[in-house]
């Protein structure tokens, strides 16, 4: 099968070429890039799909629901994140429509295996591991814009070619002096001043079998005038500790990441309850994310007039006595009902019969409403005296 790649989308396409130095496969190893990309297409596989039209949530149609009937939603959002995130284009083909021609089925289009070119008709052709799409059919989220080919988006390992390069040099450089470049543990001068190389051998060998294997606590009694000096790394190999840090920093400046979510040295957030916290993050990373799929999705998903949104509210939950707070205020202050606020808290919306109002009394009412009668001809008398 012969596959098409374009002399420009060598990042589109990372991992065709096995021995590349940099590769999608490569990055995503990178445990800070790993974390990252775990993060951002967390929160988005967690929101479910709504159909919004105005104001109002209506019923979620099946494709909302699994947009692949073979695969769950949650993978098939997690997918177009992390390609979107990685590759800059996120792609899927429409195997399915209605009578209409609505989409009821999606299936996922590796964005590693697909280059797209544009005819000179203005036309995008789709490929996808030597396949041609029918353009009508593939739906194709892009982050940015290449400035040379604007059909297509530029993706972090496009972006940060450079840096992310640098963090697996590192990555590498690290494993070969943990390795092989790594000192000895200690060093033993003897009091023999021109030992031969067996009694030298016998004698290393006999201290790895006796302080070896781990940490122990045994007495060591060596002959008059021997030396034992424990060794450390050198100073060189030793900022490994300050770069692994820097780089943390710099893997969360290229995911528009708060260091704190990689585990980088910040300050300021030892006391930050989770919702807080996760509403910057939704705010500063995941929205903007989300916005371009929302956008792109809702014209080839849904009829005019008519909005796909990622319900955000699945991630914004605090501790359920913060919930449980927020939303009785809102119920009392008429904001939502009460069916919305047991839905907010992750309840059935069927108010229970026990904690729905009860009716008064008919005997109640009857002497209520004689009582209002009386106080109103007193009140009349009173205006006509």
């Amino acid at each position: 099968m012969t596959v098409t790649v374009l002399p420009y989308s060598e990042i589109v396409w990372p991992d065709a070429w096995s021995t590349a130095r940099l590769t999608a496969t490569r990055v995503k190893g990178i445990p800070a890039i790993g974390r990252g990309l775990n993060l951002i297409c967390g929160m988005g596989k967690q929101m479910p799909l709504d159909d919004v039209k105005g104001d109002v949530v209506l019923p979620r149609p099946r494709l909302l629901e699994q947009p692949d009937p073979d695969e769950a939603r949650a993978w098939f959002v997690d997918v177009q994140l992390e390609d979107y995130v990685v590759h800059g284009n996120a792609l899927h083909l429409v195997t399915a429509r209605d009578s209409f021609g609505w989409p009821l089925a999606a299936a996922w289009v590796p964005a590693a295996w697909t280059t797209v070119t544009k005819m000179p008709d203005g036309r995008l052709d789709y490929w996808c591991a030597g396949v041609h799409l029918n353009t009508s059919d593939v739906v194709h989220v892009k982050r940015g814009a290449d400035p040379l080919y604007p059909w297509r988006g530029i993706g972090l390992v496009e972006q940060y070619v450079s840096s992310l390069g640098l963090l697996l040099d590192q990555q590498t450089y690290q494993g070969n002096v943990l390795k092989g470049s790594a000192v000895p543990s200690v060093v033993i001068i003897t009091p023999n001043e021109d030992p031969s190389q067996p009694e030298i051998d016998k004698a290393k060998l006999a201290w790895k079998e006796k302080y070896g294997p781990g940490p122990v606590r045994e007495p060591a009694i060596l002959p008059a005038g021997t030396t034992v000096t424990p060794l450390a790394w050198s100073p060189a190999d030793s900022q490994l500790n300050e770069l692994t840090k820097l780089g943390l920093t710099g893997a969360a400046n290229m995911m528009n990441l708060d260091g704190y979510w990689l585990g980088a040295s910040t300050g300021g957030y030892s006391y930050k309850t989770p919702a807080p916290m996760y509403l910057n993050l939704l705010r500063q990373t995941v929205s903007p994310i989300l916005e371009d799929f929302e956008g792109v999705w809702s014209s080839r998903w849904l009829p005019r007039g008519h909005r796909l949104r990622f319900s955000r509210t699945a991630v914004l939950s605090d501790d359920m006595q913060t919930m449980v707070a927020w939303v009785s205020m809102a119920v009392e202050k008429k904001l939502i009902t009460q069916s919305e606020g047991r839905v907010l808290l992750g309840l059935g919306s069927e108010v229970p019969d026990e904690l729905k109002p009860k009716p008064v009394p008919v005997q109640l009412g009857g002497a209520n409403d004689g009582a209002a009668g009386g106080a109103a001809a007193a009140n009349q008398e009173g205006t006509a005296a």
